[in-house]
């Protein structure tokens, strides 16, 4: 069972139950942002829930990395996340309208450093960094 940590007109935050963390507590842990009420898409937000929902993710970013030793020269990667209830497999199995499924969240994990990298954004399944020039391929070695 996820915990709420904190509600505002930005929404709320909560720390996931163990068992749903993407990373664990130990190699930076995650925390996920709600928008203040259920929405498929950021932009079904009014301009100042979506100015306060992103204050509210930019503040759990900032307070992981001020707080979490183990994120000391680390960072966290900000993911929104919810497409992937659109999966034909996914609970109701079949076809899917975004709208009907689909809930807004934004994912706030920390990439501690000696974290080992297996998979995620920026990663090939080789598990080799890719290049910000060549997301197709691992970066060079030569820059």
């Amino acid at each position: 069972m996820s915990l709420t940590l904190l509600r505002s007109d930005g929404g709320f935050l909560t720390l996931p139950d163990r068992t749903a963390l993407l990373v664990s507590r130990e190699n930076g842990g995650n925390l996920v942002v709600n928008p203040p009420r259920p929405v498929w898409e950021r932009s079904e937000l009014t301009p100042a829930e979506l100015t306060q929902f992103a204050f509210l993710v930019g503040a759990a970013g900032r307070a992981m990395i001020d707080l979490l030793p183990q994120l000391a020269g680390g960072c966290v990667n900000y993911w929104e996340a919810g497409n992937w209830a659109l999966n034909d497999e996914a609970e109701p199995s079949g076809r899917k309208r975004a709208e009907a499924i689909v809930r807004c969240i934004c994912i706030c994990w920390g990439e501690a450093r000696h974290r080992p990298i297996r998979h995620g954004p920026g990663v090939n399944r080789r598990g080799s960094r890719r290049s910000p020039r060549n997301s197709r391929g691992p970066r060079s070695l030569h820059g």
